[in-house]
């Protein structure tokens, strides 16, 4: 049986942001219904927000490694860019 609920409204607004864990629990509630009484909209809704939500970013060890020596490795061109020019201007 097809009805449309407040929920299915507020999935249809894109600017409303639910988790995956949210909206996997709509769906496990309305299939613990009878079927007559399950709104098959609302899991349709549910189902492509799911599918269409992006993909965590997963940062590995690698990428936290590579990220922290690019930031020393600029830290460290900042120092010494800042010696020599202090070292420039002092000796004019």
């Amino acid at each position: 049986m097809e009805k449309s609920s407040p929920i299915s409204a507020l999935l249809k607004d894109k600017s409303v942001d639910f988790t995956t864990e949210e909206l996997e629990k709509i769906i496990s509630t309305e299939l613990e219904k009878e079927e007559d009484e399950r709104d098959t909209e609302l899991i349709d809704l549910c189902r492509e927000r799911i599918e269409n939500e992006p993909e965590e970013v997963i940062v590995t060890k690698a990428t936290k490694t590579f990220t922290h020596r690019l930031m020393i490795l600029a830290a460290t061109v900042l120092v010494f860019s800042l010696a020599f020019v202090t070292a420039f201007l002092l000796n004019k």
